[in-house]
């Protein structure tokens, strides 16, 4: 449409979309219980629930997503500690070899010692190393699950709501029709009380002319 702009945010197309698709609900719930069938859909009813049935859709796929991301989770965890296991063994092999040695052989010079002193501590050096890298994975597949369980947590509770919001409505609608019956009742009492008076206005006129 060449007349028209509009400049729209991403929760304003949101709540758009959210008053369209409870507009959708309460349209086809009205027309089954009025009709007891199924009832004509029209292009933006079949739209709407296309929409719906992608959006259902892609919730499961993040809840198994969610799913596969936490078996993920737990196997690097499993292969972080195999390689920290490893690594105390080749360190505590070392070490021993490194105690044969000393225990043939003494050492009586001090460049000697320093050179041991030295490869061992770039042996702790690496092997803290690769510690930190195995906690910082830990940490952000952590993190990635907290995150992929506060989206699930915030899509469920949107549900809710919105089911609480249809269920509310649901109950205005059944008292609105609750207060038109109620008043149409009274306009049939009162024309029904029109009737006999008028009916008894007759019946007095007739008394009267017979008499």
């Amino acid at each position: 449409m060449e007349g028209l702009r509009f400049v729209v945010d991403q929760r304003g197309v949101w709540e758009r979309y959210a008053k369209l698709e409870r507009n959708f609900k309460r349209k086809i719930a009205a027309e089954e219980r009025a009709s007891g069938i199924s009832p004509d859909k029209t292009e933006l009813d079949e739209a709407i629930e296309n929409i719906m049935e992608r959006r259902e859709g892609a919730e499961e796929e993040i809840a198994q997503r969610a799913e596969s991301t936490a078996v993920v989770m737990e196997k690097e965890r499993e292969t972080a500690e195999s390689v920290r296991k490893r690594s105390m063994e080749r360190l505590a092999v070392t070490r021993e070899r490194e105690n044969q040695r000393n225990a043939k052989k003494k050492r009586n010079s001090g460049e000697e010692a320093l050179d041991f002193m030295k490869g061992k501590w770039r042996m702790e050096l690496e092997l803290r190393r690769k510690e930190l890298e195995v906690r910082k994975k830990e940490h952000h597949a952590k993190e990635r699950k907290a995150d992929q369980e506060m989206e699930l947590r915030k899509r469920e509770l949107e549900l809710k709501e919105r089911e609480q919001q249809a269920r509310e409505r649901k109950d205005e609608k059944l008292l609105e029709i609750l207060t038109q019956q109620q008043h149409q009742q009274q306009v049939i009492l009162f024309q029904i009380q029109q009737g006999n008076q008028a009916l008894l206005s007759l019946v007095n006129s007739l008394k009267e002319k017979l008499n």
